[in-house]
Parts: C-alpha cells; sequence; structure tokens
C-alpha cells in the first residue's frame, strides 16, 4: 500500500511540473531611431538683436531617449504593462524605449540622418512617439566639438561671440539649461508616410527618425546681456520643440 501511495504521489507530481505554465514570448519588431534636423546655412549663424550682433558658432541638443505608444484600444489595454509613461530623465532601454543618451550637434551635416539605436518593440500598432530631451550624464554619446564634461547636466549648449551695436569688441558667450522636455511626435510608417506605424508580424521593422528646424530666429527678440544667462538656450529650445516631427523617407 505504501509503495502504491508513494507511486501515486510521484505521478501527481510529474503531472503537477508538466502543468507550470513557461513564461509566454511576445512576438516582435525592430525599430531603429535616428535624428536629423534642417539648420539655415553653415556656422556660424548670424542675429542681428536690437542692441548689438550675435554669431553662434556651436550648438549642441542632448536626447536622452525615445518612446514608442500604442493606439488606444483594446490592444493598448492587452499590452500596456510593457508601456511606460514619458519620463524626464535618463532610464534604462525596454522593448518601448530607448534610453541611450546622444548629444546632437545641430548646426551641421544638415539633413543627414544619424543612428542610435535600436529595440524590439511588441507587435502592435503605434500612434505616438516622444523624444525626451534632458540633462546629459557622463555616459553620454559625444562625438560634439563640445567635452562631455561641458555638456553634464545641460540639455542645450549654446556657444558664439556677441558684440555691441556700433562695433564693439567681440566677446565669447556660453548659454546652457537644464530644461527637460518630452516631446511628442505622430508616428506612421516611414516608407510611406501612413498612419499609424503598424509592425503586424514577427520581424516586422521601420527607420524612425525623429527631425526638427534648428532656425534661431526665435533668440532675435533678446538683447545682448540676455547672452550671459541660460534664456536664449531655453528660448532656443522651446521654439525647437514645436517643429519636432517623425521623418518620410521619398522614394
Amino acid at each position: 500500500m505504501a509503495r502504491l501511495l508513494s507511486i501515486a504521489c510521484s505521478v501527481v507530481v510529474l503531472l503537477c511540473c508538466s502543468c507550470e505554465q513557461k513564461p509566454r514570448v511576445r512576438p516582435t519588431g525592430k525599430v531603429s531611431f535616428g535624428l536629423s534636423h534642417q539648420t539655415q546655412g553653415k556656422p556660424p549663424v548670424h542675429l542681428q538683436l536690437a542692441d548689438g550682433e550675435v554669431e553662434i558658432d556651436e550648438a549642441v541638443l542632448v536626447v536622452s531617449a525615445f518612446e514608442l505608444h500604442l493606439c488606444p484600444g483594446k490592444e493598448g489595454r492587452r499590452l500596456s504593462d510593457l508601456l511606460v509613461p514619458p519620463v524626464y530623465a535618463h532610464v534604462a532601454s525596454s522593448g518601448t524605449r530607448l534610453g541611450v543618451p546622444y548629444a546632437e550637434t545641430l548646426l551641421e551635416n544638415s539633413g543627414a540622418a544619424k543612428m542610435v539605436g535600436e529595440i524590439a518593440p511588441p507587435l502592435g500598432t503605434y500612434c505616438r512617439g516622444y523624444a525626451v530631451v534632458a540633462p546629459a550624464d557622463t555616459d553620454v554619446v559625444n562625438i560634439s566639438g563640445i567635452d562631455t564634461a561641458d555638456l553634464v547636466g545641460s540639455t542645450l549648449v549654446v556657444r558664439g561671440r556677441l558684440r555691441p551695436e556700433g562695433a564693439g569688441e567681440w566677446a565669447d558667450f556660453t548659454s546652457a539649461t537644464d530644461a527637460r522636455r518630452a516631446i511628442p511626435f505622430d508616428l506612421s510608417d516611414p516608407k510611406t508616410g501612413e498612419r499609424p506605424l503598424r509592425l503586424k508580424h514577427p520581424g516586422a521593422d521601420a527607420f524612425i527618425v525623429v527631425a526638427k528646424d534648428t532656425d534661431a530666429s526665435s533668440l532675435q527678440a533678446l538683447r545682448l546681456a540676455d547672452f550671459h544667462s541660460s534664456r536664449p538656450a531655453g528660448v532656443w529650445l522651446d521654439a525647437m520643440a514645436k517643429t519636432f516631427h517623425m521623418r518620410v523617407f521619398s522614394r
């Protein structure tokens, strides 16, 4: 009897082990992110102010993360645990977030797309993306002309020179802001422009290039004294944020 009981218990244990659910692996696509900007000519950028003139030689923007967000609805609710709200700091990457801080030089290589990295999001229909700009830390990917040590703690750094009305001596200036923004943009198929972005089958891929206009004309309303503060960088960042969009590649 004891032997039969022992065998029965063993069978039960084996059945229970076989019934254990294995972790469910969701099929994924592949999304690569890049950055691009449109400049107004080559540096230096010349600005005529009411009380003098300014020439901007360098401008570097730190993009700390990209995010994908599913369209609202049944699909969005089912995968909501995989998504996160817009962030305002350097955070780790996930299936729907690329957390690689990248320092983008804004006054050179107009129109060129710079690859930042890629993620493997779950299949689905994605309506909204976010580009998160935030202060750089020491692990920022920096190929700009500004030393990393001078970028740490700043989101946008602007450098150049200025002189008062009447052709006075040129003086150097640096303006930097530590503002944080989660900048939204609509998602679409980068090859056709059709909205939204649909990842329908395993391995489906998309290259999302987040573009912006770096026109500095918004700074012309400032005065020379402002350029020794964070105000120019803040004003320029606010103006740029309104132009963020996903680029569609023409065939």
